[in-house]
């Protein structure tokens, strides 16, 4: 299946035009690491980052099939409220660095099942577990 759309929110300002500037250095080959990565031509041009709260409206609908979250700080309430939206999306894949007991005590629905666990290291040489769910039927 072709990727359609790849969408970022990004509640941090800030890091929201790091991630449209690091794009749009990619798209016209001006980033370093543009040529190792094998980027086809045109391959991102369905890419795109918006500053957001993806608790809240338009984003809580999350009509998305894949959701990746950077959650190490999300407070109870924050993944509370996307737990929530991720309950009532079209989400079938759901990445994430928060326990999946965490996930499930504050509201993800026991359709997603865990379908592994990685270590992903960060470029500052951190490791964090990361939680793969599946959305079942």
């Amino acid at each position: 299946e072709d990727l359609q759309q790849a969408h970022g929110v990004e509640y941090v300002a800030s890091r929201a035009d790091i991630a449209g500037k690091v794009l749009a250095e990619i798209q016209q080959s001006h980033w370093p690491r543009a040529q190792a990565c094998q980027v086809p031509v045109g391959g991102l041009d369905h890419v795109s980052f918006v500053c957001g709260d993806a608790t809240v409206a338009p984003y809580a609908r999350l009509q998305f099939t894949h959701v990746y979250i950077y959650d190490k700080v999300f407070s109870d309430e924050t993944i509370s409220r996307l737990a929530v939206n991720l309950n009532h999306s079209p989400v079938r894949v759901l990445i994430s660095y928060q326990r999946p007991e965490t996930w499930f005590r504050l509201g993800l629905s026991h359709k997603f099942v865990v379908a592994s666990s990685i270590t992903m290291n960060t470029t500052g040489n951190q490791s964090f577990r990361c939680h793969i769910f599946v959305k079942g039927d």
